[in-house]
C-alpha cells in the first residue's frame, strides 16, 4: 500500500522534551488506506505500526474510529523488531467512508504491557474531497456514427489510453477506453473503463426475392429485440407480403440510442401461359415466342432436336409435318404449348407472308433482329441463278451476293445494322434488269 501523508501526526514526547527508547513503545507510524493517490475511496483501513522500543514488539491492539464513533479494535500478534515498522500494512477494518470522514487510529497493550510513551500513539487522517467522474460501463456506438464520452471533471488531469489528455474525447470504433483521473488538489486518482459495443443495425436479405402468386413471402431480419416500425404498419422482427414491391423496415435498439434501416425488394411470379407462331421459309421454321410471364423455355422441334433460346430457328433435314413442343415456365409455374408445322421445299409457303408472284421465294422473318433467311423452292434454282441485294432507303447497299443452286436458304446477318426500314431485291442473274421480288424489310 502507498504511505498516507498525515493531516496531524501526534508527535514522540517525553518529560525531557527528547526521544527516549521505551521498554514497550508502539505507535502508528502511517494510515495506508485510504490515503493518496489511488486509494482515496477505500473502504479497507491499512496501517503501519512502528515499535519505538528497545525490545521486540510481539502483539499490539489497534483502535479506530471514524467520526468520533468508536469500531472494533483489531488485537495483532506478530514480530517487529525494536526501532522498526511492520514489515507490511496491517489490515484493521473496513467501513463505507463518505469525503470529509475522519479517522483516527491508535494502539494500546504493547506485547501485553501499557504503554511507556503514549504521545506517539494516534494518527488522524479526513477522508478528501474531490470531483468525481460519473460514466457509465457500457456505451452503444450507432452504425457510421460517433459518441463523445465526457467525465466532466474539470479540475483533474486526464490521461486516457488513446493519448489524450482531456475530459471529453470523441470515439468512432468500438473497444474499451480507459481514464486516470488525479485531482489537482488533493492528489487523488481515480480510474474508470467505458466499454464501446457497436450497434448490431438491422439487415434484411440483399438480393430480391421472388414468391408465388398465391403464396406469401416471409420477410425476417437478423434481430429479436428492439422497436421494429415496417413500411406495412407492422411492428414485428418478422412479417409476411403477398405483393411485390420494395419493403424497408426501422429498428430502435432497447436503450432507444440507434436506429437503423434495411430496404429488400420482392418479386411475385404469376402463371405463365406457353405460346408461339412460326414462319417457315422452305425447310426452316423460324419461331417467335410469345410466352407470358415465363423466364426459362425449353423447345422440342420433333425431331430430335431441342433449344433454350426464346425464340429459335430450325431447319429441317427433310420434309414433313413436326410436331413442335415449347415448354415456358419460372421459378413457380409451367406451361406447354404444342403445333405442327408442315415443311416442304417444292410448296414452301411463310405462315406470315407468301411469296410474291407464286414464284416460292420466301423471305423470313420480317421483322427481324439478327439474321435474315432467304430460302427458294429447289425447282427455281434449278433454271435460273439470283442475285441478292439489301438496300436502306438511302439507296445504300448493304448486302449483295450470288446464290447458285446448292443453297436453298440464304441467310444474310443484319447483326451489325441500324433499326429501320430496308429493302431487299432478288434479281435475276441471266437477266439483271429483272428483278424477281422486291420486299420491304423491317429491322428491330
Amino acid at each position: 500500500m502507498k504511505k498516507a501523508l498525515p493531516i496531524i501526526l501526534l508527535s514522540f514526547l517525553c518529560a525531557s522534551g527528547m526521544v527516549t527508547a521505551q521498554s514497550n513503545d508502539a505507535g502508528i507510524a502511517s494510515i495506508d488506506s485510504p490515503a493518496p493517490p489511488d486509494d482515496c475511496e477505500s473502504d479497507d483501513v491499512y496501517v503501519t505500526v512502528v515499535n519505538a522500543a528497545s525490545s521486540a514488539l510481539t502483539n499490539v491492539t489497534i483502535n479506530w474510529r471514524v467520526n468520533g464513533q468508536v469500531q472494533s479494535p483489531v488485537n495483532w500478534s506478530g514480530f517487529i523488531n525494536s526501532n522498526s515498522n511492520s514489515p507490511q500494512p496491517i489490515f484493521v477494518g473496513n467501513y463505507n467512508f463518505n469525503p470529509g470522514d475522519e479517522l483516527l487510529v491508535w494502539t494500546t497493550n504493547p506485547s501485553g504491557s501499557n504503554d511507556a510513551n503514549t504521545s506517539n500513539d494516534s494518527l488522524r487522517y479526513e477522508i478528501p474531497i474531490f470531483q468525481k467522474a460519473n460514466l457509465p460501463n457500457r456505451r452503444l456506438l450507432c452504425e457510421d456514427g460517433s459518441l463523445i464520452i465526457d467525465t466532466e471533471v474539470t479540475f483533474a488531469r486526464h490521461t486516457w489510453n488513446t493519448g489524450a489528455s482531456t475530459s471529453a474525447i470523441t470515439v468512432t470504433s468500438a473497444g474499451q477506453y480507459r481514464v486516470t483521473t488525479e485531482d489537482v488538489v488533493t492528489g487523488c486518482e481515480q480510474n474508470y473503463t467505458v466499454f464501446v459495443a457497436a450497434e448490431n443495425p438491422v439487415r434484411l436479405p440483399n438480393n430480391p426475392l421472388e414468391g408465388c402468386d398465391g403464396d406469401d413471402v416471409n420477410l425476417s431480419t437478423n434481430l429479436n429485440l428492439g422497436t421494429f416500425n415496417w413500411s406495412t404498419g407492422e411492428s414485428s422482427n418478422t412479417i409476411d407480403v403477398q405483393s411485390s414491391g420494395k419493403y424497408w423496415v426501422e429498428v430502435t435498439d432497447t436503450s432507444g440510442t440507434c436506429t437503423s434501416s434495411d430496404t429488400v425488394e420482392v418479386d411475385f411470379l404469376f402463371p405463365v401461359t406457353a405460346g408461339f407462331t412460326g414462319s417457315i421459309g422452305y425447310l426452316t421454321v423460324a419461331f417467335q415466342n410469345q410466352s407470358t410471364e415465363a423466364t426459362d423455355y425449353f423447345w422440342d422441334f420433333g425431331d430430335n432436336a431441342t433449344s433454350q433460346d426464346v425464340n429459335p430457328s430450325r431447319r429441317y433435314a427433310t420434309d414433313g409435318t413436326y410436331t413442335i413442343t415449347l415448354i415456358a415456365e419460372n421459378n413457380c409455374f409451367s406451361d406447354t404449348a404444342t403445333q405442327e408445322f408442315t415443311v416442304d421445299r417444292e410448296n414452301s409457303t411463310s405462315v406470315e407472308e407468301s411469296s410474291a408472284g407464286g414464284r416460292g421465294i420466301n423471305v423470313f422473318p420480317n421483322p427481324a433482329n439478327d439474321v435474315l433467311h432467304v430460302s427458294f423452292a429447289k425447282r427455281f434454282l434449278e433454271a435460273e441463278a439470283f442475285v441478292i441485294q439489301l438496300f436502306d432507303l438511302q439507296g445504300r447497299k448493304i448486302f449483295e451476293n450470288k446464290l447458285n443452286s446448292s443453297v436453298e436458304t440464304w441467310t444474310i446477318d443484319i447483326s451489325d445494322q441500324p433499326s429501320g426500314v430496308y429493302l431487299l431485291n432478288v434479281v435475276s442473274k441471266t437477266n439483271q434488269k429483272e428483278v424477281m421480288q422486291t420486299r420491304k424489310i423491317t429491322l428491330k
